[in-house]
């Protein structure tokens, strides 16, 4: 059984009135504003399916899957969040410009920004968005794809081995 389908047993939320709001699955991602050559652009950095997944450090692949956890600071600054700033649970778009002009229209009628900065932030928000699945063109090209840097193991093993070699060849043993 799954675990929202449990949830809503237990709400007795599971019946069908014939009136009731079809539920989606849920996925989730954040992505982060960054600068590659000059130019602004949202990069992938983490995803909710089930669970939390984050890019790894070197940005090549997804971490395990695990149960995300947030700190108590976090946690006042997510409630802070949501009584004070924007929440919009309902929108009915199925483009993200559509959804950036609902937010921004938002925002300037909360007063939190300036009529004067919706193109800015509509052309922010409009900017590329790069996924992890996408690779950039340097890696398209003739350009090797291994790593730059090579693990502490792999320089240990090859320092390693080349010393022993150089051993047997001098006749040390």
């Amino acid at each position: 059984e799954d675990p929202s389908t449990r949830v809503q047993f237990i709400l007795g939320e599971d019946h069908d009135d014939g009136n009731s709001i079809p539920v989606h699955p849920i996925f989730s991602e954040m992505e982060t504003l960054v600068t590659v050559n000059g130019q602004f652009q949202w990069k992938e950095t983490a995803r909710w399916v089930k669970f939390e997944e984050d890019v790894e450090e070197g940005g090549e692949r997804w971490s395990k899957p695990h149960v995300a956890t947030l700190s108590l600071h976090a946690l006042f600054e997510l409630r802070s969040f949501l009584t004070k700033g924007v929440v919009l649970l309902d929108v009915d778009a199925q483009q993200l410009e559509t959804i950036a002009e609902i937010v921004i229209d938002a925002l300037v009628n909360k007063k939190m920004m300036e009529e004067e900065h919706k193109e800015l932030l509509k052309d922010l928000i409009m900017r590329r968005h790069r996924h992890l699945y996408e690779r950039n063109t340097r890696e398209n090209g003739n350009i090797s794809k291994l790593p730059l840097i090579r693990s502490l193991a792999e320089i240990g093993r090859n320092h390693s081995s080349s010393k022993n070699v150089g051993d047997v060849q001098r006749g040390v043993s």
